[in-house]
């Protein structure tokens, strides 16, 4: 057996590219190719100036808890990064009916006023319990693998008033994409997840935490661990396999070869990049959508609550129509910030908020999920184990969040670690062993 590492290309450098990188440096020589100008992905720290200082804002990734979260916590121990407790409260503006609310105990409820004396707002809180009942007794239920949010409201009787006020906006949140999506996303698939991030109880709930200096801290710290092969500004443009190798042609004209290939990008992004060697890929790929979402990151508090008692880390508002929607993270509260000016990153607001509050503006887009999606997702889970030359990992295996990406990353580092997927002689380790490891 030949003691020369074979190559590894991997395809985007966000927390499922790096997760990749992290596991697989000892065994291969690794290059990852990167369309933008920065390593991270939605790691991506802001910064803004403030009496002398350099003031570090998050605008993508923001919070983990280290339940929910484990494969992240033990690779943020290993790298020696600080956190921080955060704040994870929530609010709702519903400007079209004059609904304002947020959760964190009996005085968030109440801080406007009139929700003492209103029917409809005791009505939205009952049925939000009902909700997170039935959701309890239906999590584990295999009949509802394919069946939408708002069919299982509408069959288990739960008032509009909780999947409007409540369900809706907690998911658009979550997922930054359109309430209208929200309704079609899978009910399972959400129960699953309200279950594991303690929302179906009203107690238990986790404690959230924030990187101390930004997420991108993390990335710092791991690129000086690795110092990998990092080309910025390349796009993967084509791959293809021939001749029992991978092709990848790049946004500068060059081709280049390699023995395997993980594609860590978004899955539409996978789908256009891969030719007809790996026709089965592209069809499966092609079930998953993504929603553009434009970021804003500002001080214009007008986006807020009436009510100040009713600020809150997570901000969801419905406009006067009733037709758009939009999310707004009070950054103070969130990461947290000792500074004099409240910041904000606000999703699709752009219209509401003045320009000039505007310190910087980007981009993201984030995956949306269909009972469609959950099939694919099995699918690519079984063409993963079979494959032999390219290898596909994201967050869209699983939730959309970090941890997702980073679990799907290391599955697919499990899989080319076995001595049939390269030929350098190395110590093996499992995926629990790795997690016992880097947690000491």
């Amino acid at each position: 057996m030949s003691n020369e590492k074979k190559r590894l290309a991997i395809i985007g450098s966000g927390i499922a590219g790096l997760g990749a990188l992290y596991r697989l440096s000892d065994l291969y020589e690794i290059t990852v190719f990167e369309r933008d100008s920065y390593c991270g992905g939605h790691t991506n720290t802001l910064y803004v100036e403030e009496d002398g200082k350099r003031i570090p804002i998050d605008s993508g990734f923001m919070v983990f808890n280290e339940t929910t979260y484990p494969l992240l916590t033990a690779l943020l121990k290993h790298l020696q990064v600080q956190t921080v407790d955060t704040d994870m409260s929530f609010s709702v503006q519903n400007r079209e009916r004059h609904v304002e609310w947020s959760g964190t105990g009996f005085k968030r409820f109440f801080a406007r006023t009139e929700n003492l004396f209103k029917p409809d707002f005791y009505r939205m809180l009952l049925n939000i319990d009902k909700f997170n009942k039935v959701g309890l007794r239906d999590v584990d239920n295999e009949m509802f693998e394919d069946v939408s949010v708002e069919e299982y409201v509408r069959s288990n009787q739960i008032h509009a008033k909780a999947l409007e006020d409540y369900i809706l906006p907690m998911m658009s949140s979550l997922w930054s994409a359109t309430t209208d999506d929200m309704r079609k996303f899978p009910i399972r698939m959400l129960l699953k997840f309200m279950q594991t991030h303690g929302l179906l109880h009203t107690y238990g709930q986790y404690q959230w935490k924030t990187i101390s200096g930004g997420a991108s801290t993390y990335v710092r710290e791991l690129k000086q661990k690795i110092v990998p092969d990092l080309q910025l500004r390349t796009a993967a443009e084509q791959v293809s396999i021939r001749d029992n190798m991978v092709l990848i042609r790049t946004s500068t004209g060059e081709t280049h070869k390699f023995d395997k290939c993980i594609i860590a990008a978004h899955a539409d992004q996978a789908a256009a990049m891969l030719d007809e060697t790996s026709s089965d890929l592209k069809l499966q790929l092609q079930n998953f959508r993504y929603q553009k979402n434009l970021v804003s990151l500002h001080t214009d508090s007008s986006v807020m609550p009436a009510t100040r008692g009713n600020w809150a880390s997570w901000n969801y508002r419905l406009s006067e129509s009733g037709k758009t929607s939009s999310v707004h993270y009070w950054m103070n509260n969130l990461q947290p910030l000792d500074t004099k000016t409240n910041y904000f990153i606000s999703l699709n607001s752009d219209h509401e908020i003045d320009p000039a509050t505007i310190k910087q503006k980007l981009v993201y887009h984030h995956p949306l999920f269909t009972v469609a999606t959950n099939k694919a997702k099995r699918q690519l889970e079984r063409s993963n184990l079979s494959s032999k030359h390219v290898f596909l990992c994201g967050s869209y295996f699983g939730f959309g969040f970090h941890e997702d990406a980073l679990r799907s990353a290391y599955s697919v580092a499990d899989i080319l670690s076995q001595p049939s997927h390269f030929e350098k002689h190395s110590r093996l380790t499992t995926l629990d062993t790795t997690l016992r490891d880097v947690a000491r």
